[in-house]
């Protein structure tokens, strides 16, 4: 069988649209409340376990509510589109991250025009104390997982059964939003809206876990390795160790030059990682859908029918919050 081949669900009926996001907002709540409990707790590994615990109960919870003549493990499978990923075709997507890398990397970079870097947080400095294994764990592995069964599983999974291209946009948009800040917000949608068109290519959100896991284990590694590097300054000339962590550092001044390099570098890797993509959907059998799944057809329409009160009711309160998180440091 062919990766993507399992395109409907065959244990009852689909979830709905408007279902689908009356549990989206269920499942922001979910998070809001879990969020104030946590913080109960300065554990950062626990911290990071719970809020995906908490993001994941709702969705969990409901499925356990509906009937699954074929077994609960399989229609968990196919609520969650987690089918199987050929081990070639992984690493296929694997490669196509790596091409996006300068287009994150130069996203990140645009948006510290306008707001403060902030992906080093409070708990990804907390990691530093923890054994490696468990930050690369706790920060890299089990929000991928988490996420990726969510906004490309639930949220995606429904929303491109109306259009493929609205749904990954709008999920796109949501997974940003629910990073809390402008600055995180910026690259998350460029990364929610490749991971669904490779979740669309593929069939499964297992290949999306991976690219998602690759990107959260990259960061914590950068910070170990800072921390090394740090802890170990006579490995180095005074010139190389100070060029590198600058380099890592929070805030990053770009030149005009470094503009136009960072940009260049973006729009290479976009077309390498076309190319990439192709060749995945090819080995996929899904190239003829996916080119007609993301053709320009009734999006305006397919917008208005994907967006129900409860999904705006949900946008409005993540806009509300990433606009309180980029206003508060300056009261």
């Amino acid at each position: 069988m062919q990766d993507g081949a399992i395109e409907t669900r065959k244990d009852g009926e689909p979830i709905g649209i408007a279902v689908t996001n009356w549990l989206f907002l269920l499942i922001l709540l979910s998070y809001l409340v879990g969020s104030l409990v946590i913080s109960m707790t300065d554990e950062a590994a626990v911290q990071l376990v719970l809020v995906q615990c908490f993001i994941l109960l709702p969705g969990i919870i409901f499925l356990f509510s509906r009937k699954a003549p074929n077994g609960r493990f399989r229609l968990f499978r196919e609520q969650y589109r987690l089918n199987p990923v050929r081990i070639s075709n992984l690493a296929l997507t694997a490669l196509l991250l790596i091409c996006l890398m300068p287009l994150l990397t130069f996203v990140n970079l645009l948006s510290q025009l306008f707001t403060e870097y902030v992906a080093s947080t409070n708990i990804m400095e907390k990691i530093e104390s923890y054994p490696m294994a468990l930050s690369l764990l706790c920060v890299g592995i089990i929000p991928a997982i988490g996420e990726e069964m969510t906004f490309r599983g639930l949220l995606y999974g429904e929303y491109r059964r109306r259009s493929a291209f609205i749904g990954a946009l709008l999920t796109g948009v949501l997974f940003g939003l629910f990073h809390g800040n402008l600055n995180q917000m910026a690259y998350a949608c460029v990364m929610g809206i490749a991971f669904a068109m490779v979740a669309e290519a593929t069939g499964s959100t297992i290949s999306t876990m991976l690219m998602h896991a690759m990107v959260n284990c990259s960061s914590v590694a950068v910070i170990y390795l800072v921390k090394w590097i740090k802890e170990n300054p006579q490995l180095f000339s005074e010139k190389t160790y100070a060029l590198f962590v600058e380099s890592t550092s929070e805030k990053v001044t770009v030149t005009g030059r470094m503009w136009i390099g960072y940009g260049m570098a973006a729009a290479v890797g976009v077309y390498l990682a076309r190319m990439v993509y192709n060749v995945i959907a090819i080995r996929c059998g899904t190239k003829a859908r996916v080119e007609t799944e993301f053709a320009i057809r009734d999006r305006m329409k397919a917008l208005r029918e994907i967006v129900t009160l409860p999904l705006a009711v949900a946008i409005a309160v993540l806009a509300l919050l990433v606009a309180v998180a980029e206003i508060v440091p300056y009261l």
